[in-house]
């Protein structure tokens, strides 16, 4: 097991999760266990694992910059993240913007997806990226915003 000593107190344990207002960090253990992932982690980290970020948007302009493709979280947005949320809780972690729809129409366009579409492709994505970080030995937390 990773040494958590680190993390604030007011984390659940079980399922390392860390939420602030509306805001949430999840680990891959508990990441696996709400999209219905299947893993096996071993009790000590090999040298090759990495550990990831994964950072998702909100519904709107928040989180997006001219910079970044649509719908892909980037500074500062992302460099935000990382300092107040990931570092304080799991330093060393490589935080990486993930893009999901983050639709709701007809507020953000008519040509927008409905919430019930947006939701379901952005779990997709959402499950697809952590199991390609699992399947690759390296250890998760998902950011997520709404």
């Amino acid at each position: 097991m990773r040494d958590r000593s680190n993390v604030a107190s007011g984390i659940c344990r079980r399922w390392d999760i860390v939420m602030v207002g509306r805001l949430g960090l999840v680990s891959a253990t508990a990441a696996a266990a709400f999209s219905g992932l299947t893993a096996t982690t071993s009790a000590v980290a090999s040298a090759d694992d990495a550990d990831i970020a994964l950072v998702m948007g909100g519904t709107g302009p928040c989180c997006v910059t001219s910079l970044t493709p649509p719908a892909l979280p980037g500074p500062p947005y992302t460099t935000e993240v990382d300092q107040l949320f990931i570092a304080p809780h799991f330093p060393g972690y490589t935080t990486e913007g993930l893009p999901t729809p983050e639709q709701f129409a007809p507020f953000t366009g008519l040509t927008s997806e409905p919430l019930s579409t947006s939701v379901a492709q952005g779990l997709t994505d959402l499950q697809s990226a952590v199991a390609e970080q699992l399947g690759q030995g390296n250890h998760v937390v998902v950011f997520g915003y709404s």
